[in-house]
């Protein structure tokens, strides 16, 4: 559920922006704001979004799935990947070319967006002062993830509805692989190694989740699991585990891809959720909370307070969450794993604030990226 604000001309949108210094003089809106108290967590590897990596090995956001992965899902070689600083520095506009960016994803180098309701993108952060358009879309762009050296995504829109998968290099109609189209409702995609799963909302007989092997495009005709409002896909493909929200049936749910009967239910209305090494985290409007993997009992809040949280991701050292506030006052946070953050002694620490039209997170290096609908992507220490 993205507050979408209403898209900036497209001439803007593939303008080559040099680095740019303040983002809100573009829109006449204040510029995000920086705590100075926040550093780096000196990490001695990547996460990308949510990978459960407490032990070193859980999947680099194949586990924290949507919003962007690790390859396929297994931990990276735990080399240090941006230590060496950002082309524009911490909560700056990254790059030119991305003016209504909402999902993100990474590969440990590059951040990838889906930008506006119809274009994907990516960037590196380090190197990059404007971004590759992948590829364009008819179908209304939901989900995105990557994994390996392939990005898929799912699209909206009648008999343009689509799931798709291209080279990360870019999308032509020689080297895309559609994998379903038609009039269905897409939503949540992720993939391991060998196939991707997605997922279809709805009450029809074609709800649930679907498998399609990456390599030869062959899906089951079938649902391998039946249930009416999958939104938010997570995978551990190292375990060999699915997560996802589902709004109709209010729960955050996890089974064995292959062998699904669901499993936990919260009872809680979901607005986004992330996988650690041993923990589902996952934030409603007000509140972040956490329980262990495979629990159906045992939840627990960790932070309270919020107005409108949209994203959460999670590493080693904390969860990360993103609270859109009325729109234009957007703010990212953090609780260090195993504080109770909703003691007033131990209170979330704030990374960044001012975000207008807040979207989305993902994890790399030694920052938070957070896309602004109006403002753009933006790199924040952790």
């Amino acid at each position: 559920m993205r507050l979408r604000a209403r898209k900036m001309e497209r001439a803007l949108s593939f303008a080559v922006i040099a680095i740019l210094p303040a983002c809100g003089a573009l829109l006449d809106l204040p510029d995000p704001t920086l705590d100075s108290g926040v550093g780096a967590s000196g990490d001695s590897g990547f996460y990308p979004d949510g990978a459960p990596i407490g032990d070193g090995s859980g999947g680099g956001d194949g586990s924290q799935g949507g919003d962007g992965s690790q390859g396929d899902g297994t931990t990276g070689d735990g080399s240090p990947a941006f230590d060496s600083g950002l082309s524009c520095g911490a909560m700056k506009c990254l790059v030119g070319g991305v003016s209504n960016p909402g999902p993100l994803a990474n590969d440990g180098t590059y951040v990838y967006a889906i930008n506006g309701a119809d274009e994907i993108v990516r960037f590196n952060p380090q190197t990059d002062t404007t971004a590759q358009s992948l590829v364009t879309s008819s179908a209304t762009l939901q989900q995105l993830f990557v994994s390996g050296s392939n990005f898929f995504f799912t699209g909206q829109g009648g008999a343009t509805g689509n799931v798709t998968g291209c080279p990360t290099t870019g999308c032509n109609a020689g080297n895309r692989k559609d994998y379903a189209t038609g009039g269905h409702a897409f939503y949540g995609v992720v993939a391991d190694s060998v196939n991707l799963y997605y997922g279809v909302n709805g009450t029809g007989s074609d709800k649930g989740f679907y498998a399609c092997n990456i390599s030869t495009g062959a899906c089951g005709g079938s649902a391998f699991l039946a249930f009416s409002a999958p939104r938010h896909m997570r995978i551990d493909a190292t375990a060999g585990r699915l997560f996802w929200d589902d709004n109709a049936n209010l729960g955050v749910y996890e089974c064995n891809v292959g062998s699904c009967s669901a499993a936990d239910d919260t009872g809680q209305f979901i607005n986004n959720i992330a996988v650690g090494a041993t923990d589902t985290y996952w934030v409603d409007s007000s509140s972040v909370h956490h329980h262990a993997r495979g629990s159906t009992t045992g939840d627990v809040t960790i932070a309270n307070g919020d107005v409108k949280n949209v994203a959460v991701v999670v590493d080693a050292d904390a969860v990360y969450w993103l609270d859109q506030g009325d729109g234009h006052n957007g703010s990212v946070k953090k609780c260090l794993i195993g504080v109770d953050c909703t003691n007033a002694s131990t209170p979330p620490i704030p990374l960044a604030g001012s975000i207008d039209d807040a979207q989305d997170l993902t994890l790399m290096g030694n920052y938070v990226f957070a896309s602004s609908a109006t403002m753009g992507v933006y790199a924040i220490a952790k």
